[in-house]
């Protein structure tokens, strides 16, 4: 099998000379990187070759505009990464039709050591080529809510202050609701309730407080979301969120397995929404040329996660909740995120969860008396 290749269209010598002391940094030979000095020659790549990434520093000058349009026309397989120092408006605006991924100027090893790992998962991703290309021509990826951007910003700040966090929490009602119901939850083990957004931050922790933030705000106002829809995914995400937090701590998992069942259950539907825009997007090709059944839209949310940069785990664990089955390995977390869309879903239907149960996948992980005594509590 080939290496992945990193393809990079940089006018800039000295641009081009701080790719390379990164990627010398943060990769191996497994890793190939070619460097296009002027237009014609990214272009040229792009029709010769199979990248993985595409990079380019400029977007409104220099053709990085007409070169990230050809990638996602040609290779949009391909993440698609813009580096940037000019975050205003317009250029914002412009750049979102052709690129995964706008990441902030100075360019650092660890953010170009992300943009790997993001592809790499990505790559592994088991998507029919007819729905990777359909998502790779996106017009326009759904954007991390602001909110949660701004969250990012101030936590990966190291002089920043849990004080600061918990001023971001306050300042949204609904969020601070939810971080005091989550932080309050007998399902993570907390005996003492928690009423200050400074103490349930410190509760919670990061990974989980951004997963809130996240979820509550990836939703709203989006393309191809009717309002009830984007109410009828947040209120399940929130339902197989709490179920399958309360089947891992029932298993005797501990605090960390258990937050991370929560994440996997708040992130579950997420791919709904790409969805939404591929049927906008496109109604006439790409309603013909595949049905959206549920194992799909649960790989298309993995596809969405995988460039938002959540861990490996919790990406496998969205992309085969619904088929839990064809996991290459087996995985407890997905198979305790399928036990909890279960629960909630024969619950509201009112039908008995144990006749739809995948028996012998639960007896894979030795879970499974355990698990049919929960599923007949939690149902009942």
């Amino acid at each position: 099998m080939e290496s992945p290749l990193l393809l990079i269209f940089e006018p800039n010598e000295e641009v081009r000379s701080a790719f390379q002391v990164a990627m010398a940094e943060i990769t191996d030979s497994q890793w190939r990187v070619y460097e296009a000095d002027s237009l014609d020659s990214a272009l040229q790549a792009l029709r010769d070759s199979t990248p993985n990434v595409v990079v380019s520093h400029s977007f409104t000058t220099e053709g990085g505009a007409e070169f990230l349009a050809l990638a996602k026309q040609l290779q949009p397989e391909a993440v698609r990464v813009l580096f940037t120092e000019d975050f205003h408006d317009e250029v914002m605006t412009d750049s979102i039709a052709a690129v995964h991924l706008v990441m902030p100027q100075p360019l650092s090893c660890e953010t170009l050591a992300d943009i790997v790992t993001r592809a790499q998962t990505m790559q592994r991703l088991k998507l029919n080529d007819s729905l990777r290309s359909s998502l790779g021509r996106i017009d326009a990826l759904p954007l991390l809510p602001s909110s949660y951007l701004q969250l990012c910003r101030v936590l990966d700040d190291p002089d920043a202050s849990l004080s600061q966090v918990a001023r971001l929490v306050e300042q949204d009602p609904a969020l601070l609701a939810k971080v005091l119901h989550i932080a309050n939850s007998a399902f993570f083990g907390f005996s003492s309730p928690v009423d200050s957004a400074f103490d349930a931050a410190l509760r919670l922790g990061i990974d989980l407080l951004k997963s809130l933030v996240l979820v509550l705000g990836v939703y709203a106002g989006r393309r191809g979301l009717s309002a009830a829809d984007q109410q009828r995914l947040a209120n399940n995400a929130f339902l197989v969120a709490d179920r399958a937090a309360e089947l891992s701590r029932y298993l005797g998992r501990d605090r960390k397995q258990t937050e991370r069942a929560y994440i996997a259950g708040l992130l579950h539907n997420v791919g709904e929404i790409l969805g939404g825009i591929l049927e906008v997007q496109d109604s006439r090709s790409t309603a013909d040329e595949f049905d959206l059944s549920q194992g799909d839209y649960s790989v298309a949310g993995g596809y969405l996660l995988s460039l938002w940069g959540f861990p490996a785990a919790v990406v496998d664990a969205v992309c085969f909740s619904n088929q839990p089955q064809n996991m290459p390995q087996p995985n407890e977390l997905c198979t305790i995120l399928y036990v909890a869309q279960l629960a909630v879903s024969c619950q509201q239907n009112q039908v008995d969860p144990l006749l739809s149960l995948d028996k012998p996948l639960v007896a894979a992980h030795g879970i499974d008396v355990q698990v049919v005594a929960w599923l007949k509590d939690a149902c009942s």
